[in-house]
């Protein structure tokens, strides 16, 4: 596992989505994607169980605060590189690849 694209969330479901939609199709064997919902009340947990790809999903029992929700999704990862995401951000397509490659080189 190279890298380990970690995405804090907390009742963002509608952003989130976007996020997730936007990793679709650049993701490899090389990728995984991490989820820690803090709590959330509005769907979060059914929106991220809809996608085909793999995602680990955590879902805390209580809202931790932003900052701890972020450690905590960083400790799950396995990969050699951790990329925190935000769940509002948007991955152009192919900039996934160009982060491999750069990981690679």
């Amino acid at each position: 596992m190279k890298l380990s694209i970690c995405i804090p969330t907390w009742n963002r479901c509608k952003d989130l989505d976007r996020c997730l939609n936007s990793i679709m199709g650049q993701i490899t064997q090389e990728v995984e994607i991490i989820v820690c919902d803090n709590n959330s009340t509005d769907g979060t947990e059914n929106m991220v169980k809809q996608y085909q790809f793999p995602i680990r999903y955590y879902k805390n029992d209580t809202n931790i605060g932003a900052e701890a929700n972020a450690l905590k999704v960083a400790s799950y990862a396995i990969g050699d590189y951790i990329w925190i995401l935000g769940d509002d951000d948007v991955i152009k397509a192919g900039k996934l690849k160009e982060i491999l490659d750069s990981l690679h080189s």
